[in-house]
């Protein structure tokens, strides 16, 4: 019974903390987007990492801590999200053994699938539409034709390439499209799911490969 009931505590933590991560990175990660703005928490956490980073950084001059793409805050910022969303988690099921009232429906779950779901899709409509469109990797630029390719960057000479070729920009801002319209259905976002963490896979990768500056 013991060992039933700690497999359940772990279930709700486990739940909970992965809820509180969630939220708390959507919120605290400044993004701009025309007229959609969000970082509520952004000063809270910039703070805190402006408080600790003197304690595991000799020289913080020599680091970014802002939260740009990248940078050392950025990664502390993640970490630091972490940790106080499993601090808050453990401290919610402790007060609801103080009450001995614990709450183990659904809802939460459901919620915060909702909400990221929601707040996937619109990145994935943003993305996506921006492939279409041909707002996110341009036709190269004179300069850049006559450029040695050694002397470019890989990312550069990355986004230049994928730019160059209208299909492959229609059909993966497609795809992107298709991901966010399957994510806000109740009866397609299983296969908005997968197909959005394949999509999303394949990203990181092309990121890391030619050291994108906005993995």
């Amino acid at each position: 019974m013991s060992l039933k009931n700690d497999m359940s505590n772990l279930k709700l933590i486990s739940i909970r903390w992965l809820s509180l991560f969630v939220i708390l990175l959507m919120l605290c990660i400044p993004f701009e987007y025309n007229y959609i703005k969000i970082n509520i928490l952004t000063s809270l956490f910039e703070f805190i990492i402006g408080y600790i980073a003197p304690f595991f950084l000799e020289d913080t001059s020599q680091y970014t801590l802002g939260f740009q793409s990248d940078a050392t805050g950025l990664y502390m910022n993640i970490f630091v999200v972490w940790l106080v969303s499993g601090i808050l988690s453990y401290c919610w099921l402790i007060i609801e053994k103080r009450i001995h009232k614990i709450n183990t429906n659904d809802k939460l779950y459901y919620v915060l699938v909702i909400f990221i779901s929601y707040y996937l899709a619109l990145f994935f409509l943003i993305y996506g539409f921006n492939k279409i469109f041909k707002f996110q990797f341009y036709d190269a630029h004179p300069n850049t034709l006559f450029t040695p390719v050694g002397q470019l960057t890989k990312d550069f000479l990355y986004c230049t390439s994928i730019g160059s070729s209208r299909l492959y920009n229609i059909i993966t801002g497609c795809v992107e499209v298709v991901v966010a319209l399957c994510l806000l259905l109740k009866k397609t976002r299983t296969f908005g799911s997968v197909l959005g963490f394949l999509t999303m896979c394949h990203i990181v990768l092309i990121n890391f490969s030619f050291d994108i500056n906005v993995k």
